[in-house]
């Protein structure tokens, strides 16, 4: 499992940096859009890292027999949930508590949200005793799922939507 968290977090940073110019090489494709940022918004953004765990951990999940499937998926819940909550929260902390606006920090606090979601989440596998969460956390990657793509195509006034 250590060895997946490693080539998870390479694989995840590389495919977030491609995926933040995919949607303008794809010719603005509909379904690329879906999966990948649209707008310079913030929530835009949290598909950076959405898309690489989905895609990644999922093919990781019907691919790998030797793993406890349901603690895996927990577990990747709590990847996703973790890596846009840390990347969200600390661009607002920073923009809001100093007021400024730095690409170097955008990409640090990518960068940073990819490696401690996987620290996380291999913490929540190794000692998770109990898979009562899997329902539940089947549940609210679909919430999330149908969440990203709805508002990607229906995005509401708030500022988390608006391009900054």
């Amino acid at each position: 499992m250590k060895k997946f968290i490693i080539l998870s977090i390479v694989l995840c940073s590389i495919l977030g940096v491609f995926a933040h110019f995919l949607y303008e090489f794809s010719g603005n494709n509909f379904i690329i859009g879906l999966l990948c940022p649209i707008s310079e918004s913030v929530f835009e953004h949290t598909k950076l890292v959405f898309t690489p765990i989905t895609l990644i951990w999922t093919s990781f999940l019907f691919l790998n027999s030797e793993i406890n499937k349901k603690k895996f998926f927990i577990s990747q819940t709590i990847c996703v949930f973790s890596s846009i909550f840390i990347m969200v929260s600390l661009y607002y902390t920073y923009t809001g508590a100093f007021g400024i606006s730095s690409i170097y920090f955008d990409i640090t606090i990518f960068f940073l949200s990819v490696i401690f979601s996987h620290i996380l989440a291999y913490h929540t596998y190794k000692y998770l005793k109990s898979t009562t969460l899997f329902l539940p956390c089947v549940i609210i990657y679909a919430i999330l799922t149908f969440s990203i793509f709805f508002f990607t195509i229906n995005p509401p006034n708030f500022p988390i939507f608006i391009e900054s």
